[in-house]
């Protein structure tokens, strides 16, 4: 009941039939949840630890044993079990679960352990980490070759387009994001206008916007004249 399941000091008395009491303090501990990593992406494995959680108990006649929900809740969404536990002789709990693939990025979500039949429950904080893209260089005329690094996008998932400047220049050999979520790209810069042009990128349903500054192109070098010795230029017959 509420009572058994609140943390800090109970009394316990214990009366007989001629009015005889005895008390004690039973102190039960604070329940504590850790999620592990705190941060990961989509389709990663999270490591959850309980403590001070309902015993489950092998007595005969003892109640059923006590079920932990672990739910990934994820706002204006309905909340996703991901894992039902039973804690041990001792309260304690260990579970894994794998974040759903289609977690918002980024994104913080809440990871509850809820006891069944009960309203109370332990929360912690996971997120997923924002998108990572580098550009080298990042800036150069037009006719420069660059490579684009992209992290933390969806595992396994093509690079549906690359543009600069709004102009595609993914390359027929497309890259595909490996298990970290990460891909290597290279592209051309095609003819632009010399100032900060917008480098987008669509991974499956994940979108990224970066920035390369265009250069003016270096300029031509002009042949210098040829030199005719004086000798060549006086009168003839001096």
């Amino acid at each position: 009941n509420t009572t058994t399941l609140t943390t800090g000091s109970q009394t316990v008395s214990a009366f007989d039939s001629r009015g005889r009491t005895g008390n004690t303090t039973l102190t039960i501990p604070t329940r504590a949840l850790k999620v592990s990593p705190e941060t990961s992406r989509r389709s990663s494995t999270v490591m959850v630890t309980g403590t001070g959680f309902p015993v489950s108990s092998t007595r005969p006649g003892a109640e059923a044993n006590p079920t932990v929900q672990i739910r990934y809740e994820i706002t204006g969404r309905d909340p996703n079990t991901v894992a039902t536990v039973f804690s041990n002789v001792t309260g304690d709990f260990t579970a894994s679960f794998i974040v759903p693939r289609d977690a918002p990025i980024p994104s913080s979500n809440t990871v509850a352990a809820r006891i069944v039949g009960t309203a109370i429950s332990e929360t912690k904080i996971h997120s997923l980490p924002d998108r990572l893209v580098k550009l080298i260089p990042e800036s150069g005329p037009p006719g420069t070759s660059i490579i684009v690094f992209g992290t933390n996008f969806p595992a396994f998932t093509a690079v549906l387009s690359l543009t600069i400047g709004q102009i595609p220049v993914l390359s027929s050999s497309a890259s595909t994001t490996n298990t970290e979520g990460s891909f290597t790209a290279t592209a051309v810069v095609p003819e632009l206008a010399v100032g900060t042009q917008p480098v987008a990128m669509e991974i499956g349903d994940s979108t990224a916007l970066v920035s390369f500054r265009v250069t003016p192109p270096p300029a031509t070098p002009v042949p210098a004249k040829p030199t005719t010795p004086a000798a060549l230029l006086a009168p003839l017959g001096t």
